[in-house]
């Protein structure tokens, strides 16, 4: 499991970026569509980046689905560790969550098998 941890942690922590495609790489792609028009030799590139743009939105649709099953605390965690990172997050969200530091690590463990798990399946 720890390799498919890994895998959902580098996934959250691009989120934004793959997020922020999804609104680009339609334009991108309706170029390519005029340019295959006139070049038939543009078709291959646009089949990959139609592929691509695809993969992303199911990607952040997996995420998206994966996080609405963790509680408010857990999604919290992830984002901040993850996706909206910043220096010193673990000590903001003791502050923020009234809690200790080993207890902030617990709950970002157990947010990121369950989120795992929701992504992935059982991937024991």
């Amino acid at each position: 499991m720890k390799e498919w941890k890994k895998q959902t942690e580098e996934e959250l922590k691009r989120y934004r970026l793959l997020r922020a495609s999804l609104k680009t790489l339609p334009g991108r792609v309706r170029i390519l569509k005029e340019e295959a028009e006139r070049q038939p030799g543009c078709s291959t590139e646009l089949a990959r980046l139609t592929r691509s743009m695809e993969l992303t939105r199911q990607k952040c649709e997996a995420i998206e689905r994966g996080l609405a099953c963790l509680s408010d605390e857990e999604q919290w965690v992830l984002q901040r560790f993850f996706i909206d990172r910043e220096p010193g997050c673990a000590g903001l969200l003791c502050e923020e969550l009234g809690c200790e530091q080993a207890q902030v690590y617990r709950v970002r463990e157990r947010a990121l098998s369950k989120l795992t798990t929701a992504i992935y399946g059982a991937v024991e």
